[in-house]
């Protein structure tokens, strides 16, 4: 039974017409070897590329940071180094001349406070859900 409508990969019987499906297909398969190697060297480039910016960064860490900068091999590494750090200046008493003295400037004529972020830190009690 011959069902050459219904079998996609049925082939012609024309050797010219053969011929022009296997060209067809050369071709194509041409086409993407050139589009995967084009691709691969695109990644090669970025991979380049990520290490040319991996290396100025650690560069930036060792100008900013010093000689703890070649300690520091992670993310967390540095964020555990500024964790210390704020630890340090938290254990280190404030000179009292460098405090400003709450002023009523931050409450306005209602009561409520003029800069409410700010309030939630002041000592200034004026009635706002956010004092003290």
């Amino acid at each position: 039974m011959d069902t050459d409508g219904l079998n996609p990969l049925s082939l012609p019987v024309d050797r010219q017409a053969l011929q022009a499906l296997l060209r067809a297909a050369l071709e194509e398969r041409d086409r993407e070897r050139q589009r995967a190697e084009q691709q691969a060297r695109r990644a090669d480039d970025l991979h380049v590329e990520n290490l040319r910016l991996q290396l100025e960064l650690d560069r930036y860490k060792k100008w900013y940071y010093g000689p703890r900068a070649d300690r520091l091999q992670s993310s967390g590494d540095l964020a555990q180094m500024l964790l210390n750090f704020a630890e340090e200046m938290d254990r280190k008493p404030v000179n009292p001349d460098d405090r400003t003295p709450p002023s009523n400037s931050m409450v306005d004529g209602s009561g409520v406070c003029a800069g409410r972020l700010l309030c939630h830190f002041c000592s200034v009690s004026h009635g706002s859900e956010f004092g003290q």
